[in-house]
């Protein structure tokens, strides 16, 4: 009996932390979405502009024609800028929300 006292409390305990866990993620998620839906529109504007907007990306690769591809990820929110050569946004090339947290559009020409 105290075998099965004990299990109950390791799973309540363990799912009490995944829970903390993850509700920590997405509210980071909100707060990097919440980021760039205030940068208002994206294309168009300087890298300098935008990363002091809304901080730093988590990764940078090479695009085409000396371009670049910026990526922010955090809590279950992921975009991706692309930037031409002159460091000027071109559009959102690509954003993911995951369930629970609100869409905030996207699209290309953002």
């Amino acid at each position: 009996m105290a075998y099965g006292i004990e299990l109950a409390i390791w799973l309540l305990i363990m799912g009490s932390i995944f829970f903390f866990a993850f509700s920590l993620g997405a509210q980071r998620g909100r707060q990097l979405a919440n980021k760039f839906a205030s940068a208002g529109t994206l294309k168009d504007k300087s890298k300098e502009d935008i990363i002091k907007a809304v901080g730093p990306p988590n990764a940078i690769s090479s695009a085409a024609n000396g371009g670049q591809i910026l990526q922010w990820l955090s809590g279950g929110y992921h975009i991706v800028l692309l930037f031409d050569a002159g460091g000027i946004c071109q559009g959102v090339t690509h954003e993911f929300s995951v369930a629970g947290m609100e869409s905030w559009g996207g699209g290309f020409f953002r």
